[in-house]
């Protein structure tokens, strides 16, 4: 008797210590998952959690959900719900309890799709109980999550919902959903369906996959006419692997013919910004003027982001001239937008007159880097203005301006230097423009410099109506006192009786900035 006592103690005490053990062990991993958030260790936070998780999964969502910073809390919910993808009741349980976290969509949506994976009819519920939070806010993420689990029994939840819209797009969400988990599940169970014309229209044909090419006919049978533009749904990498359109031996492999025709052009599309050197492939099979364009202007650009060169010899051997363009174009803007000066000294050198498109984007890029030397550049080949009426000396008053932006003393210096002249001109209203919002009586003392009446009045109006909106009293007693000529005067007159009309009538934006020349220069 008395051992069986001893047992039964001992028993009693391996049990506690065994429980105690997995206690101490939770809280461990919660303390270490606190301390790696206030560390802004997010990774270290996920490992914590998870361990937590294991024994708990309230426990961990319940210690998610109180974390302060939202941000990386939204992402560290998405990966506990895949990692533990039948937790999804107790992260319901647990998110019901906070409704702080009702009006935030993404939270939400975690909640209601990780549910509805698990237990679909709780997901429903839930819903149904706290419409007024969740419906339908949250019927794409329950429709997600219950085609993650099984499409056809999500789909007759379709019919309990009474708004024929909504209703639609659940159907819509459960579909798209298919597509990305079991396209050939769903081709097959398309054929069977006396309105798969219709139904059709949900597919995510993009992201489609497929393991036989006989599929490819059941594809071309259902692929509704609007497929090929606009798309509905950007396709990602990820989403796209391994998708039927990635496979270009199968479908150049098809007859000749109407089909062929029809699949090649809907699979470069689905390529073209995923893969541009595989919808090239399908190039001869494309009779779509429009898609042809967008194929090869996607691929000179692809290539010039390597070598422009190569991109722009590409460009050059099209032999449709606004395809050609078009081509032309998508090289200039990606060379300036990767390599500025580089493509500055082809627009002025290469004796192309195309090129020149690129010039006020190259030395915009390049002003980010090396102002000072793309305000030279622009100095020495500001190319001449197309008409009397335009602005000259445009490139340098944009090259100026981005430098004036970041570095006002260092670009006023260099300003300073400049011989008279119209670029001298030029460059003054950048540096004033650049003043107007921050410092506008500073920049009204670089615009009277403006030897050119017309741009002098102009940046004038810029600088004196910024400081208006800024101060009421101030920019009138300037006005009082400054030497203007009388155009420039009377115009600034007129800024302030229309302001002080503005402010009495309790209009007036006081201290907003509005678009120009100057607003984009400051970070």
């Amino acid at each position: 008797m008395k051992m069986l006592h001893g047992f039964l103690c001992l028993t009693t005490l391996m049990a506690g210590l065994v429980v105690g053990k997995w206690f101490s062990g939770e809280a461990v991993a919660r303390a270490e998952a606190e301390r790696a958030w206030k560390q802004q260790d997010v990774e270290g936070c996920f490992k914590a959690l998870a361990r937590v998780a294991r024994s708990s999964p309230t426990h961990a969502f319940e210690l998610l959900l109180t974390l302060e910073d939202e941000s990386p809390e939204k992402a560290l919910l998405l990966r506990l719900t895949k990692e533990f993808p039948e937790a999804g009741t107790d992260l319901m349980t647990v998110f019901l309890q906070h409704p702080e976290h009702y009006r935030d969509y993404s939270t939400g949506y975690s909640v209601f799709s990780s549910c509805a994976r698990a237990a679909p009819e709780r997901a429903w519920q839930v819903m149904q109980a706290y419409a007024m939070y969740f419906n339908p806010a949250f019927l794409p993420a329950i429709a997600r999550g219950m085609a993650q689990r099984d499409p056809l029994a999500a789909l007759p939840y379709a019919q309990k919902i009474h708004n024929p819209m909504q209703s639609e797009s659940f159907v819509h969400e459960v579909i798209q959903e298919w597509s990305e988990r079991d396209g050939q599940g769903l081709l097959n169970w398309l054929r069977a369906q006396p309105d798969a014309r219709t139904l059709a229209r949900h597919v995510g044909w993009f992201q489609l996959k497929i393991n036989d090419p006989a599929l490819l006919t059941d594809i071309a049978a259902l692929l509704p006419e609007g497929v090929p533009m606009p798309f509905s749904h950007w396709t990602s990498r990820a989403e796209a692997e391994g998708a039927w359109m990635q496979h270009t031996d199968w479908l150049l492999a098809l007859p000749a013919g109407e089909t062929r025709e029809r699949l090649c052009t809907v699979a470069a599309l689905g390529l073209v910004n995923l893969d541009p050197e595989a919808a090239l492939k399908f190039l001869p099979e494309i009779k779509d003027a429009a898609v042809h364009r967008r194929v090869t202007s996607t691929v000179s650009a692809y290539r010039a982001a390597v070598a422009p060169q190569e991109g722009l010899a590409f460009a050059n051997a099209l032999t449709e001239p606004e395809e050609r363009r078009l081509a032309k174009n998508s090289v200039f803007f990606t060379w300036a937008e990767n390599d500025p000066p580089s493509a500055a000294h082809h627009a002025l050198e290469s004796g192309d007159p195309d090129a020149r498109i690129m010039l006020s984007s190259a030395t915009s890029h390049w002003a980010r880097s090396d102002p000072e030397n793309v305000c030279r550049f622009a100095l020495e080949n500001e190319p001449p203005s197309d008409s009397k009426r335009a602005r000259k000396s445009t490139m340098l008053y944009s090259a100026v301006s981005a430098w004036a932006g970041v570095e006002p003393v260092a670009a006023a210096r260099w300003v300073k230097t400049l011989p008279e002249g119209e670029p001298k001109d030029a460059a003054v209203a950048a540096v004033a423009s650049a003043l107007a919002y921050r410092l506008p009586e500073e920049g009204l003392l670089w615009a009277q410099d403006i030897k050119d009446a017309q741009r002098r009045r102009q940046t004038l109006s810029l600088c004196f109506q910024s400081w208006l909106r800024k101060d009421a009293d101030k920019p009138k007693q300037w006005l009082q006192q400054a030497s203007l000529d009388k155009e420039s005067r009377e115009s600034l007159e007129t800024s302030l009786k229309y302001s002080a009309e503005a402010r009495q009538s309790g209009q007036s934006n006081g201290g907003e900035n509005y678009l120009s020349d100057g607003i984009m220069i400051f970070r």
